[in-house]
C-alpha cells in the first residue's frame, strides 16, 4: 500500500467517525452545559464525599 492511499484511508476513516459521532456527542454536551443541576444534585456518593471533604458549595457563585 502506497502512503498516499493510506494517508487516504486515514482521512477518510476520521472524516466517518466524525460523522458517526457529532450528533450524539453535541446532544450530550448541550445538555451538559446547559443544565442547572450537577451530579451532587443526582445523589452521586463519591462526589458528594469530595464536595464534604473540600468544603465546595457547588451551588454557590464563584467569587474573584
Amino acid at each position: 500500500m502506497t502512503p498516499a492511499v493510506a494517508a487516504g484511508l486515514q482521512i477518510a476513516l476520521v472524516i466517518a467517525v466524525l460523522a458517526a459521532v457529532y450528533v450524539p456527542l453535541g446532544d450530550y454536551m448541550a445538555k451538559v452545559y446547559t443544565t442547572d443541576t450537577d451530579l451532587r444534585a443526582n445523589d452521586l456518593r463519591i462526589e458528594s464525599l469530595v464536595y464534604r471533604a473540600s468544603r465546595i458549595d457547588s451551588r454557590a457563585e464563584q467569587t474573584w
